[in-house]
């Protein structure tokens, strides 16, 4: 099942939109809604790393 996701991108998209949207529809501005969070997500988290590993030295 996981290999499905990785493959077809619609449906990555649209496990986002649940994961950060659940209570949206799947119109194309949830949609990216969703991606948007998703990589703002993981840049702050990069930045977080980044910033604790620079504290360390």
């Amino acid at each position: 099942m996981a290999s499905v996701y990785r493959k077809n991108h619609l449906n990555q998209v649209l496990a986002l939109r649940a994961h950060y949207l659940p209570n949206e529809d799947d119109s194309l501005d949830n949609l990216a809604r969703a991606i948007w969070l998703d990589e703002h997500y993981f840049d702050r988290l990069a930045m977080a790393v980044n910033k604790g590993a620079g504290m360390l030295f």
